[in-house]
């Protein structure tokens, strides 16, 4: 028995050398992506609501992947038009707006024409720890044209957190990447390269380039969106700006920035 207390000091020193497991980081999501199309018809079987949604869902039972797949299911939702609070799913969302045309159907306001409502979705980045999509919503409920929108997250996969344009550039180059996206603005609008923006139809407030909240962050840069009626009117449709990668290298925040890119100029 006199040995044993140097036998367990052994045991100790042997476990204390010995390496810790390493703690594996999710780099990337197992997705599926379901389809959802229904049809609503009155009593001759005519239809009059056309509803498509593409479903993205994240695979996982742990508690990191059913937070991040519930995260991009609500901002999903919120993307599509509604007639009803708190919609929690699409069966909901289909139901809330069957339900709003058979009521202005009985009304001075029936509806002429079907309605249509339509979700799709675009994986940007799946890798390195950072999920990015971007989803396009349409949707008819009469009057002139369809409403459409695009939306987007981008997903830090080891917390889930949503990130933002703040959270992926250093703060010191904030101003410098809004001035190389306003250049790359004016030459894919074809603009000169100073003078005023809204004396050709935009709505930037107090007349000075700012960027969209909607982004896709992917292996080929930055692409920013801008909804119609954000910077100008609904005929000039939807905008685009795209920052190529290899110029985001001074502006990234060094774990954010992606392996093994290319840095070919984009304009050689």
């Amino acid at each position: 028995m006199r040995y044993l207390p140097f036998l367990i000091s052994i045991l100790l020193l042997s476990a204390c050398d010995e390496p810790l497991p390493p703690v594996k980081t999710l780099q990337s999501l197992e997705l599926q992506m379901d389809t959802l199309s229904l049809q609503a018809k009155n009593d001759s079987a005519e239809v009059f609501f056309n509803f498509y949604i593409e479903d993205l869902q994240v695979k996982g039972e742990d508690s990191l992947h059913l937070a991040i797949n519930q995260k991009i299911q609500r901002h999903l939702l919120e993307g599509n038009l509604s007639f009803a609070e708190n919609i929690n799913s699409y069966q909901g969302l289909y139901d809330s707006i069957r339900t709003e045309y058979l009521r202005l159907s009985e009304s001075d306001f029936a509806p002429v024409s079907a309605w249509d409502l339509s979700q799709s979705v675009t994986i940007a980045l799946n890798e390195e720890g950072l999920f990015s999509y971007h989803s396009s919503h349409s949707a008819y409920t009469g009057g002139a044209h369809p409403n459409t929108f695009g939306g987007s997250q981008l997903i830090r996969l080891r917390d889930g957190a949503d990130l933002n344009l703040d959270s992926l550039i250093n703060p010191a180059y904030t101003n410098d990447l809004l001035r190389l996206a306003e250049s790359l603005f004016r030459k894919e609008y074809q603009l000169a390269e100073t003078g005023s923006l809204n004396e050709h139809g935009f709505w930037f407030e107090e007349d000075q380039f700012q960027l969209p909240e909607v982004f896709t962050f992917d292996r080929e840069g930055l692409h920013f969106h801008y909804n119609p009626y954000e910077i100008g009117p609904y005929a000039m449709g939807h905008l685009f700006v795209d920052i190529p990668y290899i110029y985001l290298l001074d502006f990234l925040k060094p774990e954010y920035q992606l392996t093994n890119i290319s840095e070919k100029n984009p304009e050689s």
